[in-house]
């Protein structure tokens, strides 16, 4: 989880150090093409094996839709806000994932699922509180990163679907 934090964190910064030298367009070609050609590396060198051979394309093209949505909001909407406000907004993912699998997929969240979510609201409130001053408030920005949000929770929702019939490999491919 620290991990992924920081590569989130860095992934904002990023990202809105690059709009500052190339358009959301560049950026998200430079980021896809980099990811295809380590993919691709990775596949060439034998390192992995990818197969989607009577697999059900259908279910990781939604994930696709989400994931690819998440980077082409993210990127927008950092254009209009802070790398800062990007993260808070980001810490809301975990809410609507919770939200999106209980009317997906159905589940029931834990007491302890529960506390912890609500422990993640209440900081998200706490940082916005905290940095009100030096926080700008682009509405449009805050749309674009909220949609992200969205986004990326749908994606890791889905991914609890077809964790099991595709390798990490597969979905990243």
């Amino acid at each position: 989880g620290v991990v992924f934090a920081i590569l989130v964190g860095f992934s904002f910064m990023s990202v809105k150090i690059c709009i500052s030298i190339a358009t959301p367009l560049e950026i998200l070609s430079f980021r896809y093409t980099f990811a295809f050609a380590v993919a691709v590396l990775f596949l060439i060198l034998k390192i992995n094996k990818v197969s989607y051979w009577k697999k059900p394309l259908k279910k990781i093209a939604l994930i696709v839709v989400c994931y690819v949505g998440f980077m082409v909001f993210q990127t927008l909407g950092l254009v209009f806000t802070s790398s800062v406000e990007g993260a808070i907004l980001f810490a809301i993912v975990p809410v609507f994932a919770k939200f999106i699998a209980r009317f997906v997929l159905g589940e029931k969240s834990t007491v302890l699922q529960e506390v912890f979510m609500w422990l993640c609201v209440s900081a998200l409130i706490l940082m916005i509180v905290m940095g009100a001053s030096t926080i700008s408030f682009s509405i449009k920005g805050m749309i674009l990163l909220t949609i992200a949000s969205g986004l990326i929770a749908g994606s890791n929702v889905v991914m609890r679907q077809v964790k099991n019939i595709f390798t990490p490999i597969e979905i990243t491919f």
